[in-house]
């Protein structure tokens, strides 16, 4: 843990990214900065932001008006998170903090992982309904299953519970894509949308 000066005020920093930038504790929540100078708050986020100059896209306003952007790229600095912070970041990703949307397992810190496996690795994990049918067509029988973040889900599943099991099959990256893409519609330009139905669509 150390701490930053931004506009004249100290905070501090739980997780830092040479690239990206730095995640600031839960005081600034919602709170971004660009180099350190404030750029607008999301009442969606449960921590602050400061990113590099040339990683987010903004307006002339400088205003910031969805969140899109920051959760995506997120994870790259969470992946850094100091050890004294990993509890609290555990506890809130569990909760569906919006700050983790798009965790993936390779941006989970390697002391996370554990926490992760310890707690869950015997259990049925779901992360949506649908998942309760993945686990039948992989021969599952589902009992009283935990939903969990999708980032848990897919950790878990990626792991044989025996040694005689196999891990799960999960979604294929085409699925994902279309899965995406209907969540984040709103959030993207008539050319990424463009460009995403391109690659669902074409052939293969």
């Amino acid at each position: 843990m150390h701490n930053i000066y931004l506009e004249k005020r100290d905070f501090t920093v739980i997780a830092q990214n040479d690239r990206y930038g730095q995640i600031l504790d839960k005081s600034e929540a919602g709170r971004i900065y660009i180099g350190g100078l404030y750029i607008s708050t999301s009442s969606e986020l449960l921590y602050g932001y400061n990113f590099n100059p040339g990683i987010l896209e903004i307006g002339r306003d400088r205003n910031i008006t969805d969140t899109f952007q920051i959760r995506y790229k997120a994870p790259y600095i969470f992946q850094h998170t100091s050890d004294e912070f990993i509890d609290q970041m555990y506890d809130d990703l569990k909760s569906g903090a919006k700050d983790f949307d798009y965790m993936e397992k390779y941006n989970l810190p390697e002391n996370l992982v554990t926490k992760i496996k310890d707690e869950f690795a015997h259990k049925q994990v779901i992360s949506t309904q649908s998942d309760k049918q993945i686990l039948e067509d992989n021969n599952i029988k589902v009992k009283n299953p935990i939903v969990v973040p999708k980032v848990i889900r897919n950790l878990i599943w990626e792991q044989p519970v025996s040694s005689k099991a196999s891990a799960i099959k999960q979604k294929s990256t085409l699925d994902l894509l279309r899965e995406f893409l209907e969540d984040e519609e709103d959030n993207l330009t008539e050319r990424q949308i463009e460009k995403l139905n391109y690659i669902i669509n074409r052939k293969q």
